[in-house]
């Protein structure tokens, strides 16, 4: 069945600005029919792409479900169901919701009266669209991406002197939030023969994988494993960083996790919250154990590491954990992470790796953890918060039991054979070394690893030849940001604006990039649409010939005379190719300098080519300060002048840097935890209080921005932020409810996420609003227009009901057999009438529906012919059967 382009666009329109619910049960059974019966397959099935089902939902609404050919692959990140193309004003690459999946079976509860069309909808796993065939991978030209241009003296991947002894511990198993099953207590340490007391601790934890195998090629996701299946090793998998950072002097343990892989579907976290309990035990357990001298590891300097939702799960670890605890969290290291709830780890010195080939966590959402940081602090927080890039790595390879390659076809700079991809051996080497890196950096809070994760230009040569990039805030940095801190400044022969990162655009001028994202690969920097988290202002620059000049005008005078340095966070669109700038900076006086940044001002994107335009990710463009004539204590614009013929970036902020590694205060921010509220609807409309509750003093205001606030229509309800009193412990959300007297849908469900701004963040980030619709059914009538006729007419009832409901109802017919008299066959019906239809009505001011059952004129005699029709509208309680007589033809 395929709607009108008007209503599909309205329908879609209407999805997008509500927060889709992923399925908690699956639709309502109906029997087979032919291909417009909404409730049997709308695409053809194929062994190949699956085929998709909608039905309608018993809540109101529409379960789109799609079933697979085989079981679906486990990784990280959630299916996503997202528009193929663009519907109206909507864009192709929105996403309408994470998806529920259970077997072969991805599915997602979407509302509104009229029903999606799967024609317009894809199922996207990673890189993977699911219900499209998969094209084989071709190596095609690319572009080469950018080049380091020297090595560190000191290299932190080499192996250190220390002898490694190895053991594994098992405790019971312990229930977890949100979770109904235990999960294992399970631990493989790897440590210094001559461990002591002075060992920094690092906790290592795995990411979301099959948890059974067979060995020849079945995997599973259950825990305990059936019988016939083994388990699958994953905390194993990161034997090969446990050795290196044993041998210098780091007593390791990578924690297991299968028993929680098995059930996170359910939870809306994903089970972070589970995986940072799991992580908080096992701290518990050596606490206990160096208290009572049983093992040797220092517990002030304790460095959690996770890969992909084990990332999430590490940095809420040690968000939860307190001051008072008897171990201290220094770090993170988080391996191509997920971040579903966008938190920041404010405090928290953090160094996040990206692979630019992941085809799992494919939106590289773990850029947020150091996106999210400026700002949710005061100027205090001094802890470095460094994104690096490994260029070619994909996701899987950074844990060793891991085999097979996420990255699914295609052309371009990711195919498996295009020279800028790492092997196995090689993701694993440089990631060796990066992670090395980053655990002595902040264990020991020695500077001389720094330049490998702050934007300097170096690399390490135990990385071998992968290229490696970094930028980074924090580390005690001034930072200005645009349209926050800085305008527009006047351009010349350029055009510019402050743009709102955000993909996939659509029609607005002011979204970023509107032509250059590739809605398969979405920017890290840039928030998906719909989704309703805090989007970020960036300043854009295009140009089309050498000498054209834009810039940044500061509110303030800025005093950057103790920095050595500027950085730019700078995105180079890889559509209009490398460049290359100076800078102009202007003190307070108007007297100016033209600087050329490090690296003589070039700037390459990230590889591309074929059918992949390059990773939209920001790089630094260090402006040296040193030389410059100015009055650096009073600095009033920063502005690119192009030396390159054409290019065009955008500039995330500008930051002042001294090469210093200041010590972080011992301080953490409250989390705020949202809690669920139900309530009837009434007859005039109330109130619901959605409550939340901080952990943590907060000692000044803070403010959260609220996600989800939408009423069912689409319009939006309350204010998008929450600003919190100083020293405030509880409260409630004032969520307005219409009420009335018509019959409205069973029951309407609303999910609302909170979003750390400044001062708070988000524990607990998603809670709910159930509405109970409390109004009676109307009363259903049915009047006979006609039921007794003869052959070439058409058999009419018409079905009303009053009052007239908020939604529009979804109707079933079907044909059933005469108890007396000769049944009317399906021969006698007119050529392609259905014996079963079920589809929702157009109009939701609808209040009644004409039930036409058209007799085919066949010229040949027949006995008188009885018809019974079975009419329901489940929504409003009411079935009834109907009787027609086809009148004897001679």
């Amino acid at each position: 069945m395929r709607l009108p382009r008007a209503a599909r666009a309205a329908a879609l329109a209407v999805l997008l600005a509500l927060t889709a619910v992923p399925a908690a049960s699956a639709a309502p059974d109906a029997p087979p029919g032919p291909r417009d019966q909404l409730s049997t397959d709308l695409d053809a099935p194929s062994t190949d792409v699956g085929h998709w089902d909608v039905a309608p939902d018993p809540h109101g609404g529409w379960e789109v479900t799609w079933t697979a050919p085989e079981t679906l692959p486990v990784g990280d990140a959630r299916p996503q169901v997202v528009l193929s193309a663009a519907v109206g004003d909507v864009p192709a690459g929105a996403v309408l919701g994470d998806a529920a999946v259970e077997g072969r079976t991805v599915s997602l509860r979407v509302p509104g009266g009229t029903a999606p069309d799967p024609e317009d909808l894809d199922v996207r796993l990673g890189s993977r669209v699911l219900d499209e065939p998969v094209e084989d991978a071709v190596t095609s030209p690319t572009a080469a991406g950018p080049a380091i241009a020297r090595a560190t003296t000191a290299d932190p991947g080499v192996a250190g002197r220390h002898p490694v002894v190895t053991s594994d511990y098992t405790r019971p198993g312990i229930k977890l939030p949100g979770l109904p099953d235990p999960v294992e207590v399970v631990g493989h340490v790897e440590a210094p023969a001559d461990a002591t007391g002075r060992s920094p601790l690092v906790l290592l934890l795995h990411g979301r994988h099959a948890t059974c195998t067979d060995g020849d090629g079945r995997s599973d996701l259950e825990w305990p494993c059936p019988h016939g299946l083994e388990p699958v090793a994953n905390h194993l998998g990161f034997h090969y960083l446990q050795r290196r950072l044993a041998s210098q002097g780091f007593v390791t343990v990578s924690v297991s996790a299968d028993g929680i892989n098995a059930q996170d579907g359910s939870p809306d976290d994903g089970g972070a919250l589970a995986r940072a309990r799991l992580l908080r035990a096992h701290l518990d357990l050596w606490a206990d154990w160096v208290a009572s001298g049983t093992r040797q590891a220092d517990l002030s300097d304790v460095v959690l590491l996770g890969h992909g939702r084990g990332g999430e799960g590490a940095a809420l670890a040690a968000l939860e954990t307190p001051l008072s605890a008897p171990y201290r969290v220094r770090g993170l290291v988080l391996l191509a992470p997920t971040d579903l709830a966008r938190r920041a780890t404010p405090y928290l010195p953090t160094v996040t790796l990206l692979p630019s080939c992941d085809g799992d966590v494919v939106d590289l959402q773990g850029q947020a953890w150091t996106d999210a940081a400026p700002g949710l602090a005061g100027r205090d927080d001094t802890a470095l918060h460094s994104s690096v890039m490994l260029v070619g790595a994909n996701h899987d390879w950074f844990n060793s039991e891991w085999t097979e390659d996420d990255w699914s076809g295609g052309t371009g700079p990711c195919a498996p054979d295009a020279p800028e991809r790492l092997d196995a051996a090689e993701q694993r080497r440089a990631a060796r070394t990066y992670v090395a890196g980053a655990v002595r950096l902040l264990a020991t809070r020695r500077t001389t690893f720094l330049p490998l994760y702050d934007g300097s230009r170096v690399s390490a040569p135990s990385a071998g030849d992968a290229v490696v990039l970094s930028h980074a805030v924090g580390v005690g940095r001034a930072l200005r940001r645009p349209g926050t801190d800085a305008v527009l400044a006047r351009s010349s022969g350029a055009r510019t604006q402050l743009c709102r990162g955000v993909t996939p655009a659509g029609p607005s001028t002011r979204a970023c990039g509107r032509f250059a994202a590739d809605p398969r690969i979405p920017p890290p920097h840039w928030a998906s649409a719909p989704a309703l988290a805090p989007t970020r202002p960036a300043f854009e620059m295009g140009w089309t010939s050498a000498g054209a000049t834009g810039g940044l005008r500061l509110r303030r005078p800025w005093d950057v005379s103790a920095a050595e340095a500027l950085d730019l966070r700078t995105v180079v669109d890889p559509a209009r190719g490398p460049v290359q700038v100076d800078v102009r900076l202007t003190d307070a006086s108007g007297r100016s300098a033209l600087v050329t940044p490090a690296g003589d001002g070039s700037l390459s994107p990230l590889p591309s080519g074929g059918e992949s335009p390059g990773r939209l990710w920001a790089q630094t463009l260090r402006v040296p300060l040193g030389g410059a004539d100015l009055d650096t204590r009073s600095l009033t614009q920063v502005s690119l002048v192009a030396r390159s013929d054409r290019g065009r970036v955008w500039v995330l902020d500008v930051s002042a840097m001294d090469g210093s590694l200041p010590p972080v205060p011992r301080r953490r921010l409250p989390l705020l935890d949202l809690g669920s509220v139900t309530l009837r609807e009434g007859d005039h409309g109330s109130v619901a209080w959605l409550p939340y509750r901080l952990r943590g003093a907060l000692s000044s205001p803070a403010t959260l921005r609220l996600g989800g606030l939408r009423a069912l229509d689409g319009r939006a309800v309350g204010r998008p932020l929450l600003d919190l009193a100083g020293g405030a412990t509880s409260g409630t959300l004032a969520w307005p409810v219409r009420g009335d007297r018509r019959d409205s849908l069973a029951r309407s469900l609303t999910r609302v996420t909170a979003y750390g701004v400044h001062g708070v963040v988000a524990g607990q980030a998603t809670g709910s609003v159930t509405v109970l619709d409390d109004d009676p059914p109307p009363r259903v009538r049915v009047r006979a227009v006609r039921d007794r006729v003869r052959e070439g007419e058409a058999l009419v009832w018409v079905v009303s009901w009053h009052p007239r409901t908020d939604y529009a109802p979804f109707v079933r017919r079907r044909l059933l057999p005469a108890h007396r008299g000769r049944s009317l066959t399906a021969d006698d019906l007119r050529l392609g009438f259905p014996a079963f239809s079920e589809h929702a009505l157009d109009d939701p001011s609808a209040h009644r529906w004409v039930v036409r059952v058209p007799v085919r004129h066949d010229a040949s005699p027949e006995p008188r012919e009885v018809v019974r029709v079975r009419v329901t509208l489940p929504q409003l309680g009411f079935t009834t059967a109907l009787r027609g007589v086809v009148r004897r033809s001679r």
